[in-house]
């Protein structure tokens, strides 16, 4: 297996971890006051969005040429990177506010 093979198959497990993270806080933002839910669920979309960001950067790491695919790299580890930061940051939120 080759290292690109490599990097996206550790990628798109990463993917499908916060895939279901996500899908939790969704289930969970479902059961909170409506107040609250509204802006939950805005985020959520949000996250939505940065995770289909990642996937078409993965898809691009899959289709790109050996040599061209360590120029995409980083950028992609940019984009996972702020992908698990905002998921940590909604989960945070989520969690102390929806005790209060």
């Amino acid at each position: 297996m080759s290292k690109r093979d490599e990097f996206v198959a550790k990628m798109k497990n990463r993917l499908d971890e916060w895939n279901t993270e996500i899908d939790t806080l969704e289930e969970k933002v479902q059961k909170v006051k409506a107040e609250l839910k509204e802006k939950y669920q805005a985020q959520i979309i949000e996250l939505r969005k940065k995770s289909e960001k990642s996937e078409q950067k993965l898809e691009k790491i899959r289709a790109a040429g050996e040599d061209a695919w360590e120029n995409l790299k980083g950028e992609t580890d940019r984009g996972w990177n702020a992908l698990k930061d905002s998921v940590n940051t909604f989960k945070s939120h989520f969690e102390k506010e929806s005790k209060e």
